[in-house]
């Protein structure tokens, strides 16, 4: 008899949990997502309910409008993000029931950053780097845009080919242009992190002893004019709203010449 009794509270423990996770229901929805349609056989005529997606985030918030063949009309009420075929709905009490904030990623942003910069010519070389970008959202985590660059560095270097050392102070500026590709890692969280890598073109300038000197007899890789230029960061963003300021760091492969920065700027959401 007690493991008859065992048995019964097993299985019921596990239909509680199916019937636990069973109760959302999917959803669909018109193109301008003011009604939606689920066939919920708990929901009826005038309940409220909430969609919820996939990071158990409040999506949007309805009402059950009316019951045909056994579908569900809903009319939503109030929306803060897309409906997606990957979001469920069930019964809401605003009253009651508690959700995480949905943070809804915007189309278009543009931002800025100032950072410290080392570059790999001659002896104690170092300067500071000022980035401008723009991006535009395509899906989930995935962004294109462009970034534009200038630097300006300065230290001092040894002449290469001269019988005899020669040191002398240089100064070395650049700016580039670039089509960029990012990932946005845990971005429904306050702080997220964020992957860039881009590809274009630059071009720098550099002088020696004031002008007496031929840079590239100084600065081993140097080469004046167009070249190519690689970008790579990594960077942490804080959500503030709209703004989004971040701190990173940054690999460059600019004309030649190889460096590294430590920036810190901010994203400011468009639309």
């Amino acid at each position: 008899m007690a493991n008859f009794v065992k048995a019964n509270l097993v299985v019921g423990a596990i239909l509680g949990a199916l019937a636990t996770t069973a109760s959302a229901y999917p959803i669909k929805c018109n193109h301008e997502q003011t009604e939606c349609y689920t066939e919920g056989k708990r929901l009826t005529v005038g309940d409220e309910v909430g969609v919820v997606n996939e990071d158990g985030q409040l999506v949007a918030t309805g009402t059950i409008e009316s019951i045909r063949d056994g579908v569900r009309k809903i009319n939503i009420t109030k929306r803060s993000g897309k409906i997606t075929r990957e979001d469920s709905v069930d019964l809401y009490d605003s009253a009651t029931m508690t959700f995480k904030a949905y943070r809804q990623t915007p189309k278009i942003a543009v931002g800025g950053d100032l950072g410290m910069l080392a570059i790999g010519l001659g002896e104690a070389s170092s300067g500071f780097i000022g980035e401008g970008y723009g991006q535009w959202h395509y899906k989930r985590g995935i962004y294109f845009g462009a970034r534009g660059l200038f630097l300006s560095a300065s230290g001092r270097a040894t002449s290469l080919n001269a019988e005899v050392p020669n040191t002398q102070d240089f100064t070395l500026t650049g700016f580039g242009i670039m089509p960029t590709v990012a990932l946005g890692l845990m971005e429904q969280r306050d702080v997220s992190l964020r992957l860039e890598g881009g590809l274009g073109l630059s071009s720098l300038s550099g002088s020696v002893g004031g002008g007496s000197g031929e840079a590239a007899d100084y600065l081993e890789g140097y080469s004046s004019g167009m070249g190519l230029l690689l970008r790579g960061s990594v960077a942490v963003m804080m959500h503030y709203d709209s703004w989004h300021p971040m701190i990173g760091g940054e690999i460059l492969h600019l004309s030649g010449i190889r460096g590294a920065a430590l920036t810190a700027g901010f994203l400011k959401d468009i639309n």
